[in-house]
């Protein structure tokens, strides 16, 4: 089961005369920059100095590629010239983050000290608005033997996502194909992007308790699915195939198809012949996830999602409501004290 929710770091957004600290003059537009500078006085020139170092940028330094001439021109002083330049550096430094999704994989987590355990890492499901949807996922995680046999594991679950891109997902143990053990509910999980809490609901610990954690995933994000370019490895390790696969239709719902196969070359991974890792998946723009991912890798095995009984309805409102007689702990790390 995956417990985990992908993080989106909060990048904290830098003053807008930053930019010209870093960037310089040649991403910004050289001839209204040309044009002030130009026709401005060289007094004014100081007096821009004086205005922007103050709020750590420093526009006319002697590394300047512009030269500022001698024609007077009026009534610009040198605070009208800062002001006309911050704004487009504002603008380009206030563009949304983007967010990379990969689904599927495994990683080892302790349960107790001694005690270890493989967790599948699941579909991603991003915190956008204005596209609700409830859904089930079917997951099929195939292992590979010595022998050259394998064992299949399967559940599936509930899964939903509001027009405000809060999310809802059940987690299910994973049990044996076709077998006789049942798969049981453990999990609730409830993101909000907008309050930035994730409560993590665990029903089979006594009390039965929700951990309250941060979720700094963010509505205003671009999230779009990996996708690898075709071209060698570094250093002679192997190559990766990009291949489109076209438009199609799931539940009804246009997705576009994807495969990406990475071939390690013999002795690369210490491997005695040539391996492959592939991923294919199929990603449906409206909703902004995978309806159909196959994952084959070396390590873990191959993993099959498939996601079905979509609704474009709006959930229903409970589905964000804590379970009832669930105990809140605060798993919330405090703030950084201010330097």
């Amino acid at each position: 089961m995956n417990m985990r929710f992908s993080r989106l770091q909060p990048s904290s957004v830098p003053h807008p005369c930053d930019f010209f600290l870093s960037h310089g003059w040649e991403s910004t537009n050289l001839k209204r920059l040309w044009f002030l500078t130009h026709f401005a006085k060289r007094r004014e020139m100081d007096g821009a100095r004086r205005i922007c170092r103050a709020t750590s940028l420093f526009i006319f330094g002697r590394n300047t590629p512009l030269r500022v001439g001698r024609l007077p021109m009026r009534g610009l002083s040198g605070a009208l010239l800062c002001s006309l330049l911050l704004p487009g550096a504002w603008a380009q430094q206030a563009q949304p983050p983007t967010v990379e999704m990969r689904d599927g994989g495994a990683s080892v987590q302790q349960i107790k000290k001694g005690v270890v355990s493989e967790v599948l890492q699941s579909i991603y499901i991003p915190a956008i608005t204005g596209a609700p949807f409830t859904a089930i996922v079917h997951t099929e995680w195939v292992r590979y033997l010595a022998d050259g046999g394998t064992f299949t594991l399967v559940n599936q679950r509930p899964i939903a996502r509001d027009s405000e891109g809060r999310i809802f997902e059940e987690r299910w143990t994973l049990v044996p194909k076709n077998g006789r053990i049942a798969s049981e509910k453990t999990t609730i999980q409830i993101a909000d992007p907008k309050a930035h809490t994730l409560y993590n609901c665990f029903i089979f610990n006594k009390p039965c308790n929700c951990n309250l954690e941060g979720f700094n995933e963010t509505t205003t994000a671009i999230y779009k699915p990996t996708i690898e370019k075709s071209g060698p490895l570094p250093h002679n390790e192997g190559y990766i195939t990009h291949e489109d696969l076209g438009k199609d239709s799931i539940e009804g719902i246009e997705v576009t198809g994807t495969r990406d196969t990475v071939t390690y070359n013999e002795g690369a991974i210490g491997n005695d012949h040539p391996e492959s890792t592939k991923r294919e998946f199929w990603y449906a723009p409206s909703l902004g996830i995978n309806l159909r991912s196959e994952v084959s890798d070396l390590t873990f095995g191959k993993q099959i999602f498939t996601i079905t009984d979509v609704n474009l309805s709006e959930p229903d409102p409970k589905l964000y409501e804590l379970p009832e007689g669930f105990v809140v702990v605060d798993r919330r790390k405090p703030a950084a004290p201010p330097e």
